[in-house]
C-alpha cells in the first residue's frame, strides 16, 4: 500500500535520514512545530513502516546496528580521555 506523506512528515523523515536517534523534543526544536503536530506525524510514520521507537528516540527504517553503534560512539568520544600510561 503506497502512503501519501505530508510535509511535515517529510521534514521529519529528512531529519531522520541521518539515522540518528532523535527524540520528539529535538525533532519539534529543529523543525519549530507543536509536538502534538509531530506526535501525529510519528505515530502515523510509524504505521507505515518509514520510522521506528528506537533506544534514545526514533530513527528511519534501515538504520542498522553498525550506523546506531557508531554513532553513539562518536557523540560520546568526547566524554573520555586519553590517558598516557609509563
Amino acid at each position: 500500500m503506497k502512503y501519501r506523506k505530508s510535509k511535515l512528515q517529510k521534514e521529519i523523515l529528512e531529519l531522520l535520514k541521518d539515522h540518528k536517534p532523535r527524540t520528539q523534543k529535538e525533532i519539534s526544536e529543529i523543525i519549530g512545530v507543536n509536538a502534538s503536530s509531530i506526535s501525529r506525524s510519528i505515530r502515523k510514520l510509524i504505521e507505515q513502516g518509514q520510522i521506528r521507537k528506537d533506544v534514545g528516540g526514533y530513527v528511519k527504517k534501515g538504520a542498522t546496528i553498525a550506523q546506531l553503534t557508531s554513532r553513539t560512539i562518536s557523540n560520546n568520544s568526547d566524554k573520555y580521555l586519553d590517558i598516557e600510561s609509563d
